[in-house]
């Protein structure tokens, strides 16, 4: 069974080297491949001790057996808490801070991430999302599989240039938006078919409403008392 154990090995090793160095770190499409190099190195692991020539033997059939199961776990934990790291690294806005002073304004603080974007979970229609901010989309742009979810209808038909070109929108009204304690409400927005994806490109019909300063890699964004 195990005969091409040692050729098995090597070309694990090998595979595993090769997507470490193919990773860069400020790539935010490769965050996710971090666990899929760890569990080749896991199976690499695995095989290596297989192959040891000992490996018949009861007693270090019954360690090895323990060790799987040792590094198994350990390896899972490692993984775990790496995928949350990258997931933080991505958006470390996911339970955003904010603040009410007793004159009723509100601020919400965002970090940048990695990119330089800033990208922060919040609410539509009750339904939990993620917002890409962008001062420079007009609109407020929405996957059609989040639109559903959040009970957005679609309106009349229309064309919006993006970055790929031409696209079909259709019109929509948002009920509700909250980013932290910020709340919105009637917001003109976009259901566009062509984004995939679980991110909604957060742009000026909703940002208008509110005051934003940049310092740094800090967003704040204010939203006035309603008796000012």
């Amino acid at each position: 069974m195990f005969k091409n154990l040692k050729s098995f090995t090597a070309l694990s090793n090998r595979e595993f080297f090769l997507q470490l160095s193919r990773f860069e770190p400020h790539k935010k499409s490769q965050f996710c491949d971090i666990s899929h190099i760890f569990l080749l190195f896991g199976r690499s692991f695995i095989i290596a001790v297989m192959s040891n020539s000992d490996a018949h033997k009861p007693g270090k059939r019954l360690g090895q057996g323990m060790l799987f199961v040792s590094f198994a776990l350990g390896l899972g934990v490692l993984t775990f808490f790496f995928d949350g790291w990258l997931q933080n690294e991505a958006n470390p806005n996911r339970d955003p801070q904010y603040f009410e002073s007793v004159s009723g304004i509100r601020e919400v603080v965002l970090q940048g991430n990695r990119q330089g974007h800033y990208v922060a979970n919040g609410y539509i229609n009750n339904v939990e999302v993620t917002f890409l901010l962008d001062t420079g989309a007009t609109d407020v742009a929405i996957p059609e599989p989040i639109a559903r979810r959040a009970g957005l209808v679609a309106g009349y038909q229309g064309q919006a240039a993006t970055a790929n070109g031409i696209v079909t929108v259709y019109a929509t009204r948002i009920d509700e938006l909250r980013l932290g304690n910020i709340v919105l409400r009637d917001i003109p927005a976009s259901i566009t078919p062509s984004f995939t994806g679980e991110t909604i490109l957060l742009g000026m019909s909703a940002l208008r409403q509110v005051e934003f300063t940049q310092r740094n890699d800090i967003l704040t964004l204010r939203q006035m008392s309603e008796f000012d």
